[in-house]
């Protein structure tokens, strides 16, 4: 991060540290329930990632961290673990066009399509009415425009990349699409990561500059140069450090982040300009819980461990965060225990008591430990799987036992409606005291890591019917890509494989794991519809009927 970056959020800092001293209460249920009220402040505009408002939230999190006494644990030395975001792509200033000495303008007049190859340059000689092998080609692509206006089902971006991978085959070294009459009704460029096709293809939008013949005599002498600059945000992790000096380290872990107004596309409302989500459940809920233990921790109960706190950023955008964490020389610094992640803990229902733990699979010795608790105040819920929609997942994949503590979904998941007044603070903190529990306990066991099966998808308790496949939540194109196959389902049975991109399911554009969430819901068992998915760069269709 630069050092103006790191200026500014010592400001933060400072401003947080002033906060944190004017809280006196020494009850843990006003402490929680004064972190929560602030992270999810309109103030704070919704967390999201890179944004000021998350970098506020960060802040106050070190602000705390310090004064609870916490030690830096980062390489950077700080409270902050830096790390980039890919935040989209956008066409090079110096790109040009030139089509018979006539200039076309970078996105005024030309733009290449989200699927073109990252960068092009060429110098051609092409006739549009001939299809030549090793050349540039120039293709009307009027009828494509036209079918695309009178069906909603069709997909003008996916038809034309399966156009121009037949064009490879055929030997085309460029592509420059066109309509006869300046018909730009549907916006083809898109700043997102995609995955590129071997050739450039640009679409020039002003037609009336390209000298269209039907002879196949017409000579255009054609010029272009382009690239796509990829683009990035700013984002950190927020790290604590209690080095008790033992031989062994426990980390706890939650997510500050959340989807400021929904500009990433992982809103479940479909009109979101204007609108905060708070994300007081999802996940200012855990985050005020960690803070909170970073109080309770440095109580001499508990110092048979070091403790590495970590608020993770990102975790929306596909648990980049934690990802980020545990490939990097932090993640090695000290021989790791087991971790405990909290997501959503704010919703525990008073009637039920019902509290689900996930990665309860990833040791045996979590049994024995759980059925020693004798408080009455919490039911359990138990998912043997170490992996599932949040930052536990980057630490089983490492081989480490995790545990998951999660009070469930809800109608304001992912809505602006998730608010800090219907939060339960009593809940939070019964949470808490099992998590000490398990802490204290831990001390006794060996705590060995057991491979567990992997969940189907980010939150398939929700629907009633599902494909069967386990995201890659690391993958940063457009779709979502399968990491695994679950044995019996669906996708087995269709022939689906690792690797492959989901992008269409029925109506709905998969561009995220969010959004193929929204799309499952819309099913229900006995449902038919179609499947689209990329498998090494060809877009295939498969008539699926739900199970």
């Amino acid at each position: 991060m630069s050092v103006k970056s790191l200026s500014i959020l010592s400001i933060f800092v400072t401003a947080a540290l002033v906060c944190a001293g004017q809280q006196n209460s020494s009850s843990p249920l006003s402490r929680l329930r004064s972190h929560l009220f602030y992270l999810a402040s309109d103030s704070l505009e919704g967390r999201r990632a890179g944004t000021n408002g998350e970098r506020q939230a960060a802040s106050y999190i070190a602000g705390h961290f310090k004064r609870a006494n916490l030690t830096f644990y980062a390489s950077s030395n700080s409270y902050f673990q830096d790390f980039q975001l890919p935040d989209g792509q956008e066409l090079s200033k110096d790109s040009r066009l030139l089509i018979n000495n006539s200039t076309f303008y970078p996105m005024a007049d030309f733009y290449p399509l989200p699927f073109s190859a990252i960068k092009g340059s060429f110098k051609a000689e092409i006739a549009p009415s001939l299809n030549e092998r090793n050349q540039v080609w120039a293709m009307d692509i009027t009828d494509y425009f036209t079918a695309a206006t009178r069906s909603p089902h069709y997909d003008i971006i996916d038809e034309l990349k399966k156009f121009s991978i037949k064009a490879i085959s055929r030997g085309a070294t460029g592509l420059i699409f066109y309509t006869k009459d300046s018909l730009n009704a549907i916006d083809l460029y898109s700043n997102k990561f995609t995955e590129a096709i071997s050739i450039p293809v640009i679409f020039v939008k002003r037609s009336s500059l390209f000298p269209v013949s039907d002879s196949s005599d017409q000579l255009l002498q054609i010029e272009v140069s382009f690239e796509l600059i990829k683009k990035y945000r700013h984002t950190q992790n927020v790290i604590g450090f209690i080095n008790n000096n033992k031989s062994e380290t426990v980390v706890i872990g939650a997510h500050y982040d959340h989807l400021g107004y929904g500009e990433d596309g992982n809103s479940m409302i479909k009109s979101v300009k204007g609108l905060i989500h708070n994300g007081a459940d999802d996940n200012a809920s855990g985050t005020s819980a960690l803070i909170e233990l970073a109080t309770q921790l440095t109580k001499k109960t508990y110092r048979k461990y070091n403790y590495i706190l970590i608020a993770f950023s990102s975790e929306e955008l596909g648990l980049l965060g934690s990802k980020y964490f545990v490939d990097s020389h932090d993640f090695v610094k000290q021989p790791i225990k087991f971790m405990i992640n909290m997501d959503m803990v704010g919703r525990l229902n008073d009637s039920t008591k019902t509290l689900t733990i996930g990665g309860f699979g990833t040791s045996s010795d979590w049994s024995t430990i759980f059925s020693k608790y004798r408080d009455t105040e919490l039911k359990f819920k138990f998912d043997s799987s170490g992996t599932g929609p949040s930052d536990h997942t980057s630490f089983y994949r490492k081989n480490t036992p995790v545990l998951f503590y999660f009070t469930g979904l809800h109608t304001d998941y992912h809505k602006p409606s998730d608010d800090a007044d219907k939060i339960n603070y009593g809940g939070i903190h019964k949470i808490l005291k099992h998590i000490l529990f398990t802490i204290k306990s831990s001390s006794h066991y060996n705590i060995h890591f057991i491979k567990t099966r992997e969940q189907q998808t980010t939150s398939s308790t929700r629907f009633t019917v599902s494909l069967g496949i386990m995201p890659d939540y690391s993958f940063q194109g457009e779709g979502v890509r399968i990491d695994g196959i679950s044995e019996g389902k669906l996708a087995q049975k269709i022939g689906l494989l690792p690797s492959d991109i989901l992008v269409q399911l029925g109506d709905t554009k998969i561009n995220s794991v969010e959004s193929y969430m929204k799309a499952l819901s819309n099913f229900k068992k006995g449902d038919s519809t179609e499947l689209r998915y990329t498998r090494n760069g060809q877009t295939e269709t498969k008539t699926i009927t739900f199970q």
